[in-house]
């Protein structure tokens, strides 16, 4: 039975279709070392200045066990690393970033704010299907900066269907190839 208070305990089966190294069970690990070796995440985040930094505050391994494991009890080697490269990049672009944002725009610090926009320019763009969508329409990604604002403008914009108020929506839908197929042709 299973809410009999005597019965022994057993664990969820998750099943997942995802790489080992992303098990959430990993990924808990991965954040309870980090909080482990670094303190809190504010002042580790709000303390980078560069990318290189990022990626060493970002570089360590999970503890023993869990190179061999990404559940309990069932061996399934991975890396070493808690994060590999492209997801440091992201940790750059959703945590540290908005974090250093927000608090230099607390804090009233205009060079910190700069600093946080050249960080951005600096790392590589976000690969999602939004930011493909905006590439397929020949829009150039080349940094995260850039790709997080499309990201804001399509959540924005194109997803209540607000063109008209858009600078790039509205010249998309005044340009010539599309009035023509706009047209309606008379009967």
């Amino acid at each position: 039975m299973a809410n009999d208070p005597g019965a022994p305990y057993t664990p969820p089966v998750w099943n997942l279709r995802q790489r080992p190294a992303n098990s959430p069970l990993r990924r808990l690990v991965a954040l309870a070392s980090f909080v482990r070796l670094h303190g809190t995440p504010f002042h580790s985040l709000s303390a980078l200045e560069d990318y290189d930094q990022a990626r060493n505050l970002f570089d360590y391994e999970v503890p023993v066990y869990w190179r061999t494991h990404s559940v309990f009890g069932h061996e399934c080697p991975g890396p070493a690393a808690a994060l590999g490269a492209g997801s440091i990049n992201l940790l750059c672009i959703n945590a540290v970033a908005p974090v250093q944002f927000a608090y230099a725009e607390y804090t009233g610090d205009d060079i910190r704010r700069d600093r946080v926009i050249e960080f951005m320019t600096s790392l590589r763009p976000e690969r999602n299907s939004v930011i493909t969508l905006f590439e397929s329409a020949g829009i150039s990604v080349p940094d995260a900066f850039t790709s997080q604002a499309l990201i804001q403008l399509r959540r924005a914009y194109c997803e209540p269907r607000k063109c008209l108020y858009c600078r790039l929506g509205h010249r998309i839908l005044s340009s010539p190839a599309v009035r023509d197929t706009c047209r309606v042709s008379p009967t």
